[in-house]
């Protein structure tokens, strides 16, 4: 069968797409900005996978010098067309020139496109990773949760790159997926953006994240039963989308003697200093943890807290849930594909306030609920893994290229 190329800039979940290929014999390349090669790996173990051997990947050296030096320009629309789209109209020559079939990331979905429309011709088979839900999508939530928000605080959260898309991204979009001739996800949520965008129908297939964090057996029981407090932990950049202000604002509804019940720790290296000005007494950050460090925080918490208003799915709850935390999490996210209320945590409606109150006042009156959940948080865990995202994707791109559904454009 062909192979693909998997277009993606980063790491980490990125990279499992192409391995999920090449275990499976059909990873063409993986092309990519800045990938470590062999020579370098004893200077740093970052943007690297022990499972991709170097003749499996291309990288994109200047898209990886433009990104360092527009760093500053994190959110900014000129920054996606000088390494978004031309990241991915490379990516398409490359293509061409090699399998003439690719899993492309959305964000570099329109270079990719672009490139074959001006040659007038097409892939022969495109499937488009589709990372997070659509900005017009996250665009329309996050203005109605600034305007409930405003009854309790007068915010101006900081812009998120979707506040750089304007009508004419939305119809180059639409454009873009109406070459392809599937969809992958990591959850619901990202599949209803799509279909809200109108665009057409195309297969798809949703393939949960797993962890990179091992469970633990030792940590079933409350980390430290002696203790009084409850300790929360928040896994995030601290903006707006990810809905910590609410938490925060749940916080101090709370009496004081209550408040002093908790300990909250937010892990953190991306702060809008509008959120981080609501951060209650209780609650202190930290950041830039190792992967050691960050797993030794999750098994010392009683419950991971994150309200997120919107999520492609949220590797940071199963990696708490694999390590036999409870999670707080919303019906915008993947662990609402995966977990059940009141066995794996607890669910709350977005930009609620009263719900994070009353969950918060339960766990007071209810001390040991939180432990008792933990068994089942491993146990989840043990069927939502990365070997199965990958059989899922894998499984996705040999059936798509071997079908006969035809793109609308």
């Amino acid at each position: 069968m062909p192979a693909f190329n998997v277009v993606a800039l980063g790491a980490r979940d990125y990279y499992q797409v192409a391995i999920a290929l090449h275990q499976r014999g059909l990873l063409g390349r993986l092309i990519t900005d800045f990938y470590r090669y062999r020579f370098l790996r004893k200077f740093s173990a970052k943007r690297v996978s022990p499972d991709l051997p170097d003749s499996k990947v291309f990288s994109s050296w200047p898209h990886a010098i433009g990104l360092f030096l527009l760093r500053g320009a994190r959110f900014n629309k000129a920054r996606r067309y000088l390494v978004d789209f031309s990241f991915g109209f490379l990516a398409a020559f490359v293509t061409f020139l090699g399998p003439n079939q690719a899993i492309v990331y959305s964000y570099y979905l329109e270079g990719f496109c672009a490139f074959y429309r001006l040659i007038r011709s097409r892939p022969k088979c495109l499937i488009c990773f589709q990372v997070h839900p659509t900005p017009w999508f996250i665009n329309s939530i996050m203005a109605e949760d600034a305007s409930r928000f405003r009854k309790y605080a007068d915010v101006t959260f900081a812009s998120d790159i979707e506040g750089t898309f304007d009508k004419r991204d939305y119809q180059r979009y639409r454009r873009a997926t109406k070459m392809c001739h599937g969809l992958i996800a990591a959850s619901q949520v990202t599949i209803r953006s799509v279909v809200s965008s109108e665009t057409s129908f195309m297969p798809v297939c949703i393939a949960h994240y797993g962890s990179k964090l091992s469970g633990r057996s030792s940590v079933l029981a409350t980390p430290n039963p002696a203790r009084e407090q409850i300790h929360i932990l928040s896994v995030c950049q601290l903006t707006q989308r990810k809905g910590l202000h609410w938490a925060f604002e749940a916080m101090k509804r709370l009496a004081p003697y209550e408040q002093a019940y908790y300990a909250w720790t937010i892990v953190a290296n991306i702060v809008d200093p509008q959120v981080l000005a609501l951060m209650p007494s209780n609650a202190t950050i930290v950041q830039n943890l190792s992967d050691k460090e960050l797993a030794d925080q999750i098994q010392l918490a009683d419950v991971f807290l994150l309200p997120s208003l919107i999520e492609g799915f949220g590797l940071v709850y199963v990696e708490s849930l694999s390590q036999g935390t409870p999670i707080v999490y919303t019906e915008n996210t993947g662990a609402r594909d995966i977990c059940t209320n009141g066995v794996h945590g607890f669910c709350v409606p977005i930009s609620d306030l009263d719900s994070l109150v009353a969950l918060l006042q339960q766990q007071l009156s209810d001390r040991q609920l939180l432990s008792s959940l933990r068994q089942n948080c491993i146990d989840l865990t043990t069927q939502v893994t990365w070997s199965r995202f990958r059989k899922l994707v894998s499984d996705f791109a040999a059936n798509s290229s071997a079908n006969n559904f035809t793109p609308s454009d």
